[in-house]
């Protein structure tokens, strides 16, 4: 997205606070509208004269601008404002600087022009016309489109961003949910997901059932059983061999990634599972086990040992 220049003032903006008041009371109408029309309260046919549309110069003197049939073929400064500091906020967590807010109130109107619903006659075929509304592309698919762009570019800017908001909450759910299913995604992908997410190109639930896919693909021996339960997640099928790893290096589970080399010898060798018995076995033989109090104790327990049957 390039940014665009700091907004000015648009012929039809008044200076005076009675119009700027009028200006943002049609933008919050307009906001209640979409937002009926998004959720299904209204149809489109009845959200249809309810927009206020500022398609013209506003004068002072002959009231407060034109109303159309569908949705509106363009959008007040007031009315973009309010739409993209409310849509970044759910979508992201913070707000709008200027310049986004110009760029996005320019490319909303281009892209309503171009693609926006329009109302007007076609002939009936029998010598009459009869009056026709053309439902175009909705604005919910510039936002989304916009604020796509809006996570890509400060992506770019800054790799290790945290978002809020809505894209927040699915790096959050698909990061958990990926290290719960022992699957190897960066976290640029991961971003790259929550960005279709935002966009509307894929849904998160089916993200989630991608990647319950890829481990199921990954983990042959767990396979059967996350087929066979949806709550199952590969971290649930490995918690033995990850808690006796934990016990025995003298660590907290939740520092054990089922990406980890010992883990993926347990669970996911060719020849099956591991037995506990045999997994118990290998991380004793591990150099990290001599390095815990539970290793020097043990061999300090077998050195008295030793002396004592010496008869010392």
């Amino acid at each position: 997205m390039t940014v665009g220049p700091t907004e000015n003032r648009r012929e039809w903006e008044s200076s005076t606070p009675e119009r700027n008041a009028e200006l943002v009371a049609a933008a919050n109408k307009n906001i209640a509208v979409l937002e009926s029309l998004k959720t299904g309260e209204i149809s489109d046919v009845e959200a249809a004269g309810l927009f206020t549309s500022f398609e013209k110069p506003v004068d002072e003197t002959k009231g407060k601008g034109s109303t159309t049939k569908g949705l509106p073929t363009t959008y007040n400064k007031a009315a973009a404002d309010a739409l993209i500091e409310k849509e970044l906020l759910d979508a992201l967590g913070f707000m709008p600087n200027a310049k986004i807010k110009s760029e996005f109130a320019k490319g909303l109107n281009a892209f309503l022009k171009a693609y926006g619903s329009r109302s007007g006659s076609v002939s009936s075929g029998t010598g009459s016309t009869v009056s026709s509304s053309i439902t175009g592309a909705s604005v919910d698919v510039y936002v989304k489109q916009f604020v796509a762009e809006v996570v890509r570019d400060s992506l770019k800017a800054n790799p290790n961003i945290k978002f809020g908001g809505k894209v927040g909450d699915t790096v959050t759910v698909l990061s958990k949910y990926s290290a719960d299913m022992g699957i190897f995604k960066t976290a640029g992908e991961i971003a790259r997901n929550a960005i279709d997410v935002a966009a509307g190109n894929v849904r998160q639930e089916d993200l989630v059932t991608r990647y319950r896919k890829d481990a199921q693909a990954l983990y042959a021996n767990f396979a059967p059983r996350l087929a066979e339960d949806a709550s199952l997640t590969v971290r649930d099928l490995a918690n033995p061999y990850i808690q006796m790893m934990a016990d025995t290096f003298e660590d907290v589970a939740d520092n054990i990634k089922l990406t980890d080399d010992t883990i993926q010898k347990a669970v996911n060798d060719a020849k099956g599972i591991m037995s506990l018995g045999n997994f118990r076995t290998m991380l004793r033989n591990d150099s990290r086990f001599g390095t815990t109090s539970g290793a020097k104790r043990e061999a300090a327990q077998l050195a008295t040992s030793m002396i004592s049957s010496m008869g010392f």
